[in-house]
């Protein structure tokens, strides 16, 4: 394990890992890791997600690559102020 104020070597440079100790060297004790089953690159957790939107401010959030769109839906009409839509197969919406 590293620690803060010990060096990384070279064999770490351009790593994921190396990249992860910079970002926590640089926030230290203020970055708070949200646990999540977030796996993959692009995804995030919901209460990120209302972060990210609480910034764009939409006025219409569509439910998108979830396995429970309609409780995801809930979720974000309960943080944002925005229209927030779980759609269904074969119906139009307007964006």
């Amino acid at each position: 394990m590293i620690k803060k104020g010990q060096e990384v070597g070279k064999s770490h440079e351009g790593t994921i890992f190396h990249a992860i100790f910079r970002f926590l060297m640089f926030f230290g004790n203020s970055f708070v890791v949200e646990k999540t089953n977030v796996l993959a690159r692009g995804h995030v957790s919901p209460h990120r997600l209302v972060d990210i939107l609480g910034v764009i401010r939409p006025s219409k959030a569509f439910v998108m690559h979830t396995l429970a769109p309609e409780g995801m839906k809930a979720f974000l009409e309960s943080h944002l102020n925005c229209e927030v839509i779980a759609p269904s197969k074969g119906i139009a919406y307007d964006i």
